[in-house]
């Protein structure tokens, strides 16, 4: 599948946002850790699901065929993601020299009262949604199939889980030892999320802004 290795790519991309780890990291330092987290990861697979499926049908859901007036719908929607994408990378990258500690996620005003319904909600709001629809706009071109697009979704779900489903699954087989291993892993993203995050998401912007150029070119 030719779409697989840009697919990956942003899943593992959307685990470099660093409120994601610092709001999963303060739930496993809550009073209910087990059930805050298992409502945070419920949270983020449901926001996955609904973003892309979301994004997969304004964009069409169908093969475009070109020159068609679907095939311009989704080239001008290319060029919008590309101009958020790049949005977000110019965001980014001005956040590149932030200290570790410096800066909050956007739902921290919600932990002082997290439960589980309050976990759930803050991974909706803490999942990178650019980065999920850049991933079905990348389904669309690839004139994938319905079964195909759904194993390309799995494999997003789980690169973009990887680094959250990797820190739960140590904190459950030790929970005193990964306490320090998650502040290290905190300030590592804190670090060089920023950085890597902004990259990744002006070279898919460009990816796209030439595509949807390219095919509104060639009408």
């Amino acid at each position: 599948m030719r779409a697989l290795l840009p697919i990956l790519l942003l899943g593992l991309t959307a685990n470099l946002e660093p409120g994601t780890l610092v709001v999963f990291v303060a739930l496993l330092g809550t009073d209910r850790p087990r059930r805050n987290a298992l409502a945070f990861l419920a949270g983020w697979c449901t926001s996955l699901a609904v973003v892309f499926l979301v994004s997969y049908a304004i964009l069409g859901g169908q093969p475009p065929v070109s020159g068609s007036t679907e095939d311009v719908v989704v080239r001008i929607a290319e060029i919008v993601v590309a101009a958020i994408l790049a949005w977000v990378a110019v965001r980014e990258w001005r956040r590149r020299h932030d200290t570790p500690g410096s800066g909050q996620p956007r739902s921290s005003g919600w932990l002082t009262r997290l439960g589980p319904r309050t976990a759930f909600f803050a991974a909706m709001w803490e999942q990178p949604w650019t980065v999920t629809m850049a991933a079905a706009m990348v389904v669309v071109r690839a004139h994938l199939g319905l079964a195909e697009a759904a194993a390309a979704f799995v494999v997003f779900a789980i690169a973009s889980t990887a680094l959250i489903g990797t820190v739960w699954l140590g904190y459950r087989a030790d929970p005193a030892r990964a306490q320090a291993l998650l502040r290290r892993a905190e300030i590592a993203v804190r670090a060089r999320g920023p950085r890597v995050f902004a990259v990744v998401a002006a070279v898919a912007a460009l990816a796209f802004l030439a595509d949807g150029v390219y095919g509104l070119a060639q009408r």
